[in-house]
């Protein structure tokens, strides 16, 4: 029996498509952190967390204004071990 923790980061880049505003191409971040542990004969669970913060440039009344998206996701997903602890469907 194998339980693994795992860690994340991604940098990322965000846009929003609209006809309503000009907007600016803005930068952020996703990060999380996910377990992993055996749940029955080869069955296994995966679960865990991930934040996110973006930042994006919106034109309103001939001002950029700065906006930050922020949110969380969890995650609960399940696994079958084809190969032992080193492949899995």
């Amino acid at each position: 029996m194998h339980n693994h923790i795992g860690l994340q980061g991604v940098y990322a880049m965000s846009n929003l498509q609209t006809e309503n505003f000009n907007t600016s191409q803005g930068e952020g971040f996703l990060a999380g952190l996910s377990t992993r542990g055996a749940f029955y004969n080869d069955f296994d669970l995966i679960y865990g967390i991930d934040f996110i913060q973006i930042g994006l440039q919106v034109e309103a009344g001939g001002k950029q204004v700065e906006y930050a998206l922020s949110g969380a996701q969890v995650k609960f997903l399940a696994s079958y071990r084809i190969a032992g602890e080193y492949l899995s469907a």
